[in-house]
């Protein structure tokens, strides 16, 4: 998400009324690389991978949501099927903007935090505390960060005042830390390894154990400039950043953290990396592309989407990526030669960014695909490319969404209010 312009932007956009829906899937050649109709450029060398028809089931380990986007590979896909109808189960007003995003427990228990500084665990059938936790103060940005639930169930809340807040199943506080800035989603690594980013640029492992153990490991800085990037762990362990204009790798040597390499994009990157299963490291920027990046550090293709966006991508287990942009357009592209395989447009009107998606999207089993928008809308689209529901809130939507065990969908705005739909 923006800076201090965005935030007035966002503040000043008005309600749009009705909608026209413009959905598109395109096919791609067998040798295709990675350009597309609107003049994207690839690797000439790229073939494409063969990709599931619409309907698919798509194969995740487990069925929670319990970290930014579902995993530290960032593939925000279930094992549920989400709703087909905008059927609310419940709705509740948070105490300041629902920004936050909210993650997913193994018992189905729903962590959902906002502006003000309050972490909520909530009974997924009704939407009433089971408990709350201050931070203590207010986050004072637009960011959308969320907990990360562990498999004993501490959940890691990255809160205010620049601190990291260790929590037990019942809300009791077990251990913090400290960051120089405010602290990004955490990517939970295997073997209880946990990386924190921060907004100065700074990367740093922690090591979390059973009964409020952990111990806070190596720190790195990732270069000049302010980072809003969560890390994405890769399948060979890199870890995946961002700082200014600049991608930038990490190799983790348990003692240390090392640089393996950064590439350079052109304008400031506000949106979180996402890996492909076979590890190809995509990320958009201020600036007409959207970016696949092999393990090495090497441009493999470059996706023309003319502009700009703050919805991070997400890779499915498929080999699809999903992101949306400013002209509020869900774009899907083959993630390992970007040819463009979809675009789901539900609104047309001025470039202006008061269309634009500024969530992440969320993916079910069948394929069907979940984004908000700052227009106030959150939008159900099936693998067909059929528009499933067009929910409009009155508020903007730029909450990072979740989907839990039931295929319940979870989702802020940003007058604080936080929906359960569920069908």
């Amino acid at each position: 998400m923006g800076d201090t312009d965005d935030v007035v932007m966002r503040n000043a956009v008005r309600r749009l009324a009705g909608a026209l829906t413009v959905s598109v899937l395109l096919g791609c050649p067998a040798a295709c690389s990675g350009a597309d109709t609107a003049g994207g450029t690839g690797s000439a060398s790229a073939t494409a991978r063969p990709v599931p028809p619409p309907g698919r089931s798509l194969a995740v380990p487990g069925s929670g949501w319990a970290s930014a986007m579902s995993d530290a590979r960032h593939s925000s896909a279930t094992t549920a099927v989400g709703p087909q109808t905008a059927t609310l189960r419940w709705r509740r007003r948070l105490e300041g903007d629902a920004t936050p995003g909210p993650a997913v427990g193994r018992d189905g228990t729903v962590y959902l935090s906002s502006n003000a500084g309050i972490l909520h665990a909530v009974d997924p059938l009704t939407g009433r505390d089971r408990w709350s936790f201050s931070g203590g103060g207010g986050y004072g940005s637009d960011l959308s960060t969320t907990p990360a639930v562990l498999t004993d169930d501490t959940v890691l809340w990255p809160g205010p005042r620049h601190t990291l807040y260790a929590l037990d199943h019942a809300g009791h506080r077990l251990w913090s830390e400290t960051f120089a800035a405010t602290v990004l989603s955490p990517a939970v690594a295997a073997g209880g390894v946990v990386y924190v980013a921060d907004t100065s640029g700074s990367l740093t492992r922690v090591d979390v154990g059973p009964g409020g153990a952990h111990h806070r490991g190596w720190t790195i800085p990732l270069g000049d400039g302010g980072s809003y990037a969560s890390p994405a762990v890769t399948p060979d362990g890199l870890v995946i950043g961002a700082v200014g204009p600049q991608v930038v790798a990490v190799r983790d040597d348990t003692a240390h953290g090392v640089l393996a390499w950064r590439f350079p994009v052109g304008e400031l990157i506000e949106v979180s990396p996402a890996v492909t299963p076979d590890g190809t490291v995509v990320i958009g920027a201020n600036d007409p592309f959207e970016y696949g990046i092999s393990s090495a550090g090497q441009l493999l293709w470059r996706y023309r989407k003319d502009s700009w966006s703050y919805s991070s991508p997400v890779a499915t287990p498929d080999g699809r990526v999903w992101f949306g942009d400013h002209r509020g357009v869900l774009n899907v592209l083959d993630g390992a030669t970007g040819a463009p395989l979809a675009r789901h447009q539900p609104v047309t009107g001025p470039v202006d960014g008061s269309l634009g998606v500024w969530t992440a999207p969320a993916v079910d089993a069948r394929g069907d695909v979940y984004w908000g928008t700052v227009s106030g809308h959150i939008y159900g689209y099936g693998p067909g490319g059929n528009q499933l529901f067009d929910l409009p809130t009155g508020a903007v939507v730029d909450s990072y969404p979740a989907l839990g065990p039931d295929g319940t969908l979870y989702l802020g705005s940003a007058d604080g209010t936080v929906y359960a739909i569920h069908s």
